[in-house]
């Protein structure tokens, strides 16, 4: 495909699956090579066939492709009928809260997320918030989460958070939470 040679390259791919031991895998694989290509319809429907043959990976490689292509309820319909078949299966579930989360659908994916973390710190209950918050755009209140948590849990990670997201918002001084943390733990 990067030469520029589409049919050499999917008759190339053609032939990687006549030869491979793991067909449902490889499916999978050139799935992906075609979705990198560009190639979404012939990816999707190498997706379906992996998926049939029982590689569940390839259920949310298509969901992600759908999301991607801003289809998401085609996008969810696949990470559902994932939840259906692998029930417990915690990529599908973190897939399920990154939708939710892109489509802004807040409280659905803080739930989820929660429930995928299990008892964690009120720290880390924040954390995740400010994750999901800053997944749907909301900037303001990804700071705000990020801050309550860096307030119960000071951590390099939240004070770079806090940091990263003081600057993009313009928010005056926003190396002071650094210098705090580095003054903390050097």
């Amino acid at each position: 495909f990067m030469e520029g040679d589409p049919n050499r390259a999917r008759s190339l791919l053609d032939q990687v699956l006549k030869v491979a031991e793991d067909r449902k895998s490889m499916l999978t694989a050139t799935g992906r090579v075609l979705a990198r290509a560009g190639l979404t319809d012939e990816a999707l429907a190498r997706f379906r066939e992996a998926s049939a043959a029982g590689d569940r990976e390839a259920l949310l490689l298509a969901a992600d492709l759908h999301s991607e292509l801003g289809q998401s309820v085609e996008a969810r319909r696949l990470i559902e009928s994932a939840l259906r078949q692998y029930p417990g299966w915690r990529k599908a579930e973190e897939t399920m809260v990154e939708l939710d989360a892109r489509e802004g659908r807040i409280e659905p994916a803080i739930e989820r997320a929660r429930k995928l973390a299990g008892a964690v710190s009120p720290g880390r209950q924040r954390t995740i918030e400010g994750e999901i918050y800053l997944l749907a755009g909301r900037t303001k209140d990804a700071l705000s989460a990020y801050e309550a948590a860096h307030r119960a849990e000071p951590s390099t990670g939240t004070a770079l958070r806090v940091f990263s997201l003081r600057r993009a918002t313009a928010i005056a001084a926003p190396e002071r939470v650094l210098e705090e943390w580095l003054a903390r733990a050097p």
